[in-house]
């Protein structure tokens, strides 16, 4: 057995000591940071008439895209250069700019008040935001490196020069220099300017049966046909709620919220005209459900949409946090429809 004199090892703990203190800080340095920095921003009472587009102008001077700037557009110096940022319609053109891009359509979103704000976002390859989610959308177009945004829907991969529209509010999503140098990225926000800018989220994982047990209300349902188009079949404020109790058992209800009253006052005696407005305007069924790999796989009972009875409708989770939650869906008359549900209690 070999031994050490008091010295040697005293000696030794000293330097084991000092290479545990330095370490930590050799491996923070070495993580790589993303940085993310407000422009500019302003408040808007309303937005205008959509589908809504960003339209991103490079101009001579920050003065001349100030003066071009209307309601909604928002002047900036970044990257060595000027840009103007305008959100409205598609098809328009700033007085004085030189066109960059027109992104959209912008995701809807309704609020009391808006806000609109532009950040200029990335880091060295690697760096990534925590998970988070907005009370709005936002909007990308990267002017070097490449930026990936993961969410429920998967990874979506942009390069220098590319731009995507991203998603509506309550999407959880991480943001990264997915390339192999750095990445700057300018961002354009349209959000609910009475809520927080961004909270924390989580991405889906294993949602269990036991995190839906409760009551939801309906808070949008949207459809987006094979041709593009949007629809709303309980028209833009739906009103449904969805009861899922610890049992196993299920029941939802939609409706519009204008549904026609019946001039009889008897839902025996209704004309074709307000029978048909029921049937398009509401729906209601009951069964059993379990939950599986982010999928609610409900077994249908009984309800007004007599082909469902009897089959399994399956209902894919794309974002479950901070008590919402989004659906998507393959309706009846085709198309895919996305709902957003939040827990009454």
């Amino acid at each position: 057995m070999i031994h050490y004199s008091f010295g040697f090892r005293r000696g030794l703990l000293v330097w084991v000591a000092a290479i545990w203190t330095l370490s930590p800080s050799l491996s923070l340095a070495s993580e790589p940071k993303f940085e993310v920095t407000s422009v500019v921003e302003k408040k808007i009472p309303q937005l205008p008439p959509g589908p809504l587009f960003w339209r991103v102008d490079n101009f001579p001077t920050l003065a001349d895209a100030q003066a071009a700037a209307g309601p909604t557009g928002l002047a900036a110096e970044v990257a060595g250069k000027v840009w103007l940022f305008t959100l409205g319609p598609k098809g328009r053109s700033s007085l004085g700019g030189s066109a960059v891009a027109e992104i959209g359509p912008v995701p809807p979103i309704s609020a009391p008040e808006y806000l609109l704000r532009i950040n200029s976002s990335g880091g060295p390859p690697g760096a990534k935001t925590p998970v988070h989610m907005h009370p709005g959308s936002e909007t990308f177009y990267v002017l070097s490196g490449e930026l990936s945004q993961k969410s429920p829907h998967g990874v979506s991969p942009l390069r220098a020069g590319q731009f995507m529209p991203g998603h509506g509010p309550g999407m959880p999503m991480e943001i990264s220099s997915s390339g192999t140098t750095d990445l700057r990225a300018l961002v354009m926000f349209v959000v609910d300017a009475t809520k927080p800018f961004s909270i924390p989220a989580t991405l889906p994982g294993a949602v269990a049966q036991t995190d839906l047990v409760g009551v939801w209300s309906l808070q949008s349902d949207v459809t987006v046909t094979s041709d593009g188009r949007k629809l709303w079949p309980f028209g833009p404020n739906p009103k449904g709620i969805a009861i899922f109790d610890g049992t196993g058992h299920f029941a939802i209800v939609t409706s519009r919220p204008d549904l026609p009253k019946f001039a009889s006052d008897n839902r025996m005696q209704g004309t074709a005209e307000e029978n048909e407005a029921i049937v398009r305007g509401s729906i209601a069924f009951f069964g059993t459900y379990s939950v599986k790999d982010d999928v609610i796989v409900q077994h249908i009972e009984g309800g007004t949409w007599p082909s469902w009875v009897g089959t399994d409708q399956n209902r894919t989770i794309t974002s479950f946090a901070n008590d919402e939650q989004t659906w998507t869906t393959i309706p009846s008359f085709g198309g895919k429809s996305e709902l957003r549900w939040r827990r009454v209690n």
